[in-house]
């Protein structure tokens, strides 16, 4: 089994850079080659193989600092095929599983200790004894299942368990949920984060025959303990892959995509988890070595490394690769610019960053943190352009010297500028500052142009000076002569206003000034005391045009109110208005104690003493207000319960209430001679049927209870017996 590392894609795409694969010098020396296990000790910077085919029990690692092989002690369980399980956790290496010759099914697990070189035996793999198993390393666990599995020396067969080992404890648990890939034995996996993903490798029935290659990948979550399918492999069906995971995305690539391995490939993917409903794998840089497949590989800080192998033509390979992860800043852009214009820089980096840092020196803006920042120069010279990117792992950084140069444009000048005609007048346009001029939509190719617009138009002269172009734009204003529109005539009343409005210009002057709330705006308002012709001036810019509007001042009605001044409570007295001019309307208020509130002269009977108002309107629509006051004198008198009534149709005393001259309010409460509510009533002009729920009560005594508020606010509360009698 191969260790699980992770590592990240580089590609320099802006000057030079160095390749995503490097071969290693150091050539390994050990017998087998084919399919050894791999596991690293990152603190020593070794990767370690152990055994492979045929029947090697043999250990080697890789320096990465020396760049050079050396065997240390021999792997002292089966010697196998190179069908083991290598697995690293911390600065220990971990081996297991495999089978030997004549399918001799092992299921021992070994620790090695690189400071004293010496293994330890652990506690066996508790499931079925098996080779091609797959495994991961997720902090202090080991992860180990699928892969070929039956009785030492016999027929394997497909399995689909998983075990967990705690290395703290040296105990094995089965994982309750098997896998549930169609692949078997030569699968790949790589870890990221807390999950591993585990996919590709043969398909083998029941009687232990190939029947395929798979393509399926699947999600282990080790907090949920549960497999989720996630997108197909994007080269295919494959089996013997090599896998990494780092940072958030995992690689896979090499091993043979048919039934008889031995179709080799070379290809690379990368998987990003958190891209698409299920993932997404995108193809990165090929392999650079021998395609291959049951390659070893380790993970060594962040760079991978790929030995061994077997090879095109069925040979073994004895080659070491390293594969580095780091960022590398890359954009494509124009490197030459006029002074004025933009440059859109687009960010070729490699391993998808995330975040972006751009300087840009003698640049608008000076920094940027787009991914794809446009940039404007003002003035010439030669300017750096650095840029550092993040993909959430790395960062890598690059300063491009002097890489965009910026030519100063055309100084050109053109007169008048940006100018405003009148409708009907010529323009002459002159350019200066350039050695060539093309006047935009038209065949003249001088240096001025002259013409009579009829709207509002934009000259666009287009200059060289032999280095840069330039477009220069003029703009000329076409006012129209002004077509004034005024209010229409208006009559209003006297002492009332009229706004008044023109239009068709830009500026306004209005005369006489008499009665004008100003006289330089387009909506005055006119207040004046006589019919009067206003004429305004409408201006737009030096071309004006005039027009007027009559106000014609109607005089007010005449008229004064009328009536009692003095009256008792409860009587009443009729307004009305004197001297009023002919056919005038009028309208009382306030109307409730009226007997009309549109009269000549209504009836009023007030409760208080009450001011009335009259507006007077004529026919041309113009009032005036006025009022007389009408005092009431209160003359309350005494206010009483009667102490029986008698129910019974006749029109004589069938309701009992309240009886007094000044009740504004009252709360009256009836109960029977038990205390029982017959009736309830805070409406002084209501009473008593004798009657409870709609049905007549019988004769009796009955209590009242009564609190009463006058018109002078004062509060009368009695209680007393009245007799019901029918």
């Amino acid at each position: 089994m191969k260790r699980i590392s992770a590592f990240l894609l580089f590609i320099f795409l802006c000057g030079t850079g160095f390749s995503q694969w490097n071969s290693l010098p150091g050539t390994f020396t050990g017998s087998g080659g084919r399919g050894e296990t791999a596991f690293s000790i990152p603190s020593l910077g070794r990767g370690y193989v152990v055994g492979g085919a045929p029947g090697v029990d043999q250990t080697f690692y890789y320096d990465t600092l020396a760049k050079s092989w050396t065997q240390v002690s021999n792997y002292p369980g089966t010697p196998t095929d190179g069908t083991m399980v290598g697995l690293s956790v911390n600065d220990t290496g971990y081996v297991g599983t495999g089978t030997g010759w004549g399918n001799k099914f092992d299921s021992t697990m070994w620790r090695y200790d690189p400071v004293n070189d010496t293994w330890l035996k652990r506690a066996h793999f508790p499931g079925t004894p098996r080779a091609y198993a797959i495994g991961f390393t997720i902090g202090r666990m080991c992860f180990i299942g699928v892969g070929i599995g039956g009785t030492p020396g016999g027929t394997g067969f497909p399995q689909n368990d998983f075990y967990e080992y705690d290395t703290w404890k040296n105990k094995w648990t089965k994982v309750t949920s098997t896998y549930p890939g169609s692949g078997s034995a030569l699968c790949v996996s790589f870890v990221i984060g807390d999950k591993a993903y585990v996919g590709g490798g043969l398909i083998i029935n029941g009687s232990g025959s190939i029947t395929g290659v798979a393509k399926d990948f699947w999600e282990y979550d080790t907090t949920s303990k549960v497999w989720t399918q996630v997108a197909d492999f994007g080269g295919g069906v494959r089996s013997g892959a090599s896998g990494f995971g780092y940072c958030d995305k995992g690689y896979v690539g090499l091993g043979t995509n048919d039934n008889s391995q031995v179709q080799y490939q070379k290809d690379f993917w990368q998987f990003d988890p958190n891209k698409g409903a299920l993932g997404t794998w995108t193809r990165i840089k090929d392999f650079a070595g021998i395609q291959r497949y049951t390659a070893s590989e380790f993970m060594i800080g962040k760079t991978g490394f790929i030995t061994l192998g077997v090879g095109t033509g069925n040979t073994t390979e004895t080659d070491i690769w390293e594969f580095i992860p780091t960022v590398t800043p890359g954009f494509t852009s124009n490197t030459t610019v006029c002074t004025g214009s933009s440059i859109t820089f687009t960010d070729t980096s490699n391993y998808t960053p995330t975040q972006w840092q751009w300087t840009f020196p003698g640049g608008t803006p000076a920094t940027s943190t787009a991914q794809n920042p446009t940039v404007a120069y003002a003035n010439p010279g030669n300017y750096d352009v650095t840029l550092q990117a993040w993909n959430g792992c790395d960062s890598g950084s690059k300063k491009f010297t002097t890489y965009v140069s910026v030519s100063a444009g055309p100084s050109i000048t053109i007169t008048p500028a940006n100018t405003t005609i009148c409708f009907g007048s010529p323009i002459a346009l002159q350019a200066s500052g350039a050695t060539t001029y093309q006047w935009v939509g038209t065949t003249n190719t001088t240096d001025s142009i002259q013409g009579t617009p009829t709207k509002d138009t934009t000259y666009i002269l287009s200059v060289s000076n032999g280095k840069c172009s330039k477009d220069t734009n003029i703009n000329v204003t076409v006012t129209p002569l002004p077509v004034p529109t005024i209010s229409t005539a208006q009559a209003v009343c006297l002492g009332s206003s009229v706004p008044l409005l023109a239009g068709g210009g830009s500026t306004y002057t209005w005369t006489p000034a008499t009665g004008l709330s100003s006289t330089g705006i387009d909506n005055p308002v006119a207040t004046p005391a006589n019919t009067t012709t206003y004429t305004v001036t409408v201006a737009n810019g030096a071309c004006t045009a005039t027009d007027n509007v009559v106000v014609t001042v109607n005089p007010l009605p005449t008229g004064s109110a009328i009536g009692a001044t003095t009256i008792n409570i409860g009587e009443s007295t009729t307004l009305g208005v004197t001297n009023a001019t002919a056919g005038a309307t009028y309208i009382w208020s306030p109307a409730s104690s009226l007997s009309c509130s549109i009269c000549a002269d209504p009836v009023a009977t007030p409760t208080t003493t009450t001011w009335y108002k009259v507006t007077i309107k004529d026919n041309a629509g113009c009032s005036i207000d006025d009022s007389v006051m009408v005092d009431v004198i209160q003359h309350c008198g005494s206010i009483y319960m009667p102490n029986a009534f008698s129910p019974n149709g006749d029109g004589t005393n069938d309701v009992l209430s309240v009886k007094g001259n000044c009740i504004k309010g009252l709360d009256l409460i009836i109960f029977d001679r038990w205390g029982n509510k017959v009736f309830e009533t805070t409406n002084p002009s209501a009473g008593w049927d004798g009657t409870f729920k709609g049905k007549p009560l019988n004769s009796g005594t009955y209590v009242y209870s009564v609190e009463i508020s006058d018109l002078d606010n004062n509060t009368i509360s009695k209680k007393g017996n009245v007799t019901l009698l029918r």
